[in-house]
């Protein structure tokens, strides 16, 4: 038997559209599709993609601005090192919010890990991007399953704000996260709401998902194909598809298969 490699979040993709019935050739799809951890082809950790193709090819057309993992997996289990690595790279004026929660030499060696790069992967992650600001918020401290920060942040969502921080593409291929930060930053150190600042968070997250949809969707395509472990969280679809429907656009999520990794294995077969 020959041997058949799928990227992961192309799986993603495949299953979303299997489930949807397009199996045709000749039809570019949109998807995104957002997770906590997966190697990209570039070898880097994806996590905040998107996808114009079928279940034949695909390209990564869109993405989100990439941040360290110090430490690499061990990040993913303190999660306060994903929140320092979101200061130290896009708001270190603020690094003092969380300064107190190391000691002065893990301190000194997690900067010296991402100054250098040592032992620290890049990431365009949505999952660990909740991870980050869940810890920022003082929500969770310690996550101890997959998805936790999220839900956590996710109970938190009530407010009928329509406010979200300001969305920057970095270049053609990237919405910045750098701006995103630095003011969720200026709300916490104004001791806005909780609520307030979670809501503005998810608002965020929803135009994001709009802006890279309305960029780089095919001409009159109408249905973005939605897949990952972060579309778990149904205020955030809800949220998503309300706006998308404001701007004509049909948001699909997975409803026969879970959007998390469960979903893997039926998207590969699909795409061989």
């Amino acid at each position: 038997a020959n041997l058949c490699c799928i990227q992961h979040h192309y799986a993603h993709f495949c299953a979303v559209l299997g489930e949807y019935g397009h199996f045709e050739k000749d039809t570019q799809q949109f998807g995104i599709i957002w997770d906590g951890t997966g190697l990209g082809s570039d070898g880097h950790i994806w996590g905040g993609e998107a996808f114009v193709g079928n279940l034949y090819e695909a390209r990564r057309v869109a993405s989100v601005e990439e941040f360290s993992l110090l430490g690499g997996e061990r990040a993913i289990m303190d999660i306060r090192r994903i929140a320092l690595a979101l200061l130290l790279e896009f708001a270190p004026e603020y690094v003092n919010l969380i300064a107190r929660d190391f000691s002065a030499q893990e301190l000194e060696a997690l900067r010296l890990m991402h100054t250098k790069s040592l032992n620290a992967p890049r990431t365009s992650s949505i999952g660990r991007l909740f991870d980050g600001v869940a810890y920022l918020l003082g929500v969770c401290k310690n996550a101890t399953y997959d998805g936790q920060c999220g839900a956590s942040l996710e109970s938190l969502c009530h407010t009928r704000t329509k406010e979200h921080y300001p969305i920057v593409w970095r270049d053609s291929m990237r919405i910045g996260l750098r701006e995103i930060v630095r003011a969720l930053c200026g709300d916490i150190a104004q001791k806005l709401p909780m609520r307030h600042i979670v809501a503005k968070f998810f608002n965020t997250l929803s135009h994001i998902a709009l802006h890279i949809a309305q960029t780089h969707m095919p001409i009159d395509s109408k249905e973005v194909f939605f897949s990952g472990g972060v579309f778990a969280n149904k205020i955030l679809c809800e949220k998503i598809t309300a706006l998308f429907a404001q701007n004509g656009l049909m948001a699909r999520f997975p409803t026969q298969y879970p959007s998390n990794d469960a979903c893997i294995s039926f998207g590969q077969i699909l795409a061989t």
